[in-house]
């Protein structure tokens, strides 16, 4: 998960600042503004069957940007025609979701971060955050806006996050969503019909399935513990993670998936209990194919793990012990032009789902896809 830039808790917007790299990759996704239009921007494609290429890639420690794609400047949303990716035995799959009653098209910042409940999927962008329920198969998957949520915590498929920006937003199973940005925090418990704000928890805040704490991450700054009570929430002690910057934080049950930047400056993707690495995928000296550029979102897929690199555009197979299995570019495994993957997270059937944009002359687009790993 793309993005504005968000201050660490207990801190006011004077004190410090993030790193060079998060600011440009935020600021140029609030570069454009925000211009909602009726009409769907997804549809589900079928696949055919290619081959991971080996071209080389030099790593970038410095984020892609969004609205960076240009397919054709014909402001119209690209159709997706997905392409299954094979190599050796594994073969990546993706189902483009069609999304109803809310068409993500917009600005630079139309899409910035994806979450999913049981059965509700959570997009959060252009100041806003939208909920819909969702219906998945083998074969589709559909994202219809869910004007049908408490008014007292929603309104007409939004959810009521005030005249505060909130560009994160993060889910339990169960119902409990956590939005925040730059100004604050909010958390809302859909079964109850009931929300509060945390004021001073600012910058990207997971919360953890349990939902009773969240983590809370942003560039430049220590990963900190939130708890979250009923009616407020209380920052915590730091996070022991073997990082010196993250750029990606989610759970796997108990344990956390980092992505971020080693001590020397090295991208590296981590699976982490208590503090300590399970495992980690450092990049390689003598390999261009599992090099990360960057971390945009980690989840299990399968017995494995996958990752989200919009620098190079492709996701990395890991095995359940990070060894690298294989690679796929990302942009025809989709079946769209080349675009920005904001995040890769866990669905509620399990399977890893993307949120990408793509920008076609003044407009972006905004697609959700599951990937399905095999073989």
């Amino acid at each position: 998960m793309s993005r504005i830039h968000r201050l660490p808790p207990l801190m006011s917007l004077s004190s410090v600042l993030p790193s060079p790299e998060s600011r440009a990759r935020r600021t140029a996704a609030r570069l454009v503004l925000a211009v909602p239009v009726l009409a769907v921007a997804v549809a589900c494609g079928g696949t055919s069957t290619s081959t991971a290429p080996n071209a080389p890639a030099t790593q970038s420690s410095t984020p892609a940007s969004p609205g960076s794609s240009a397919p054709g400047n014909t402001n119209e949303a690209p159709t997706p025609a997905p392409v299954a990716q094979t190599a050796g035995p594994i073969t990546a799959t993706a189902t483009v979701c069609t999304v109803e009653g809310a068409p993500l098209k917009g600005g630079t910042s139309v899409v910035s971060s994806l979450a999913f409940s049981k059965d509700h999927a959570f997009i959060a962008g252009d100041e806003k955050v939208l909920a819909f329920t969702v219906a998945a198969d083998a074969n589709s998957c559909t994202l219809a806006l869910d004007t049908g949520l408490d008014p007292k915590i929603a309104k007409d498929g939004a959810l009521d996050i005030g005249t505060v920006p909130m560009d994160t937003v993060s889910a339990t199973p169960t119902g409990r969503v956590v939005t925040s940005g730059v100004l604050g925090t909010k958390v809302f418990d859909l079964d109850k019909g009931t929300s509060y704000v945390c004021d001073d928890v600012t910058g990207n805040v997971i919360v953890h399935p349990s939902g009773t704490y969240a983590y809370r991450w942003f560039p430049g700054s220590p990963v900190k513990r939130i708890e979250l009570g009923d009616t407020k929430c209380t920052p915590g002690p730091d996070v022991v993670l073997p990082f010196a910057e993250a750029q990606f934080v989610g759970f796997d049950g108990d344990a956390v998936l980092v992505g971020g930047k080693d001590a020397s400056d090295v991208v590296t993707a981590a699976k982490v209990v208590d503090g300590t690495p399970v495992w980690q995928h450092s990049n390689p000296e003598a390999s261009a194919e599992d090099t990360l550029g960057w971390v945009h979102g980690m989840a299990k897929c399968g017995d494995r793990y996958c990752t989200a690199d919009t620098n190079f555009d492709r996701t990395l197979v890991l095995g359940a012990d990070g060894a690298h299995q294989a690679s796929f570019p990302m942009s025809k495994m989709l079946g769209l032009p080349r675009g920005f993957v904001q995040t890769m997270v866990p669905g509620p059937d399990g399977a890893p789902y993307v949120l990408d944009s793509v920008t076609d002359g003044d407009s972006t687009f905004g697609f959700v896809a599951r990937i399905d790993v095999t073989g």
